[in-house]
């Protein structure tokens, strides 16, 4: 059983966030990037948003882009925001046949399979089909947190995929 949707897709996502960048510095926007946020404080004249570097920046209004580590500076503000961040695991696959697998060519899709979820995606900037399995990675506090490779989560993916597409390899 399966659910086509014409106007699915993927998104490249170092391009999409380079896109909004350069929107927000063409709409008048400061950008600030490489810089560790330890804490972000209401004024009166506006938000100071204090830097590890010992740096503190003025602003009379902030946009936070933090993805997962947002939840964390929310938090200091009074704004909760309940987030697990895991570092899941993908593995790319070559394909066997002559058949295109790049974005347009092939649909991303998302299967269920018992109590699990794979997803995939066609060949866009990497070398093969990208194909995972959702919300099985190890939780991770802080971005530089080392994990291991997950050698059962990289079984079940690969059993997955020779049991249902065994086109690729």
């Amino acid at each position: 059983e399966a659910l086509y949707q014409d106007n699915g897709g993927a998104l490249y996502a170092a391009r999409a966030v380079a896109a909004l960048w350069d929107s927000a510095a063409e709409a008048g926007a400061q950008m600030h990037s490489g810089r560790r946020v330890e804490g972000i404080t209401p004024r009166a004249e506006g938000i100071a948003v204090s830097c590890a570097n010992g740096e503190t920046v003025l602003a009379d209004r902030l946009v936070v882009a933090a993805g997962g580590w947002s939840a964390g500076l929310a938090t200091g503000l009074g704004i909760p925001l309940p987030m697990e961040i895991s570092r899941e695991q993908v593995c790319l696959f070559a394909a066997r046949d002559d058949v295109d697998h790049r974005v347009g060519a092939m649909p991303t899709f998302v299967a269920h399979d018992g109590t699990r979820q794979f997803f995939g995606l066609p060949i866009m900037e990497e070398a093969g089909v990208k194909v995972g399995w959702n919300h099985s990675g190890t939780a991770i506090t802080h971005p530089e947190q080392p994990t291991l490779i997950d050698t059962a989560n990289v079984q079940a993916i690969c059993e997955f995929v020779e049991r249902v597409l065994p086109h690729l390899d």
